[in-house]
């Protein structure tokens, strides 16, 4: 998992949720820290910073809007977060 392969993903409305995509900047976490922890020390703490203003980013979308459908979900995702992804 890659951040090109979250913006794919947002791009053609595969996420089912808030959950499924925070699953996959997870995983992107738990890899940077798991192959780059001794190489490029520097990541680690990046992918932690990225996982937090997704996480954070979230958070303001619940409070400002309430529950959608899911192709509106979608839509909400990628207008959200297309700079964190450019």
């Amino acid at each position: 998992m890659d951040l090109a392969a979250i913006k794919e993903k947002i791009r053609t409305f595969q996420y089912l949720s808030r959950q499924d995509m925070m699953a996959d900047m997870k995983l992107i976490q738990t890899n940077c820290w798991e192959y780059n922890r001794l190489r490029n020390p520097h990541l680690p703490p990046m992918a932690d910073l990225l996982v937090t203003i997704c996480e954070d980013a979230f958070k303001e979308v619940l409070i400002h809007n309430p529950p959608l459908p899911l192709p509106w979900l979608n839509k909400l995702i990628w207008f959200n977060f297309r700079w964190i992804l450019s």
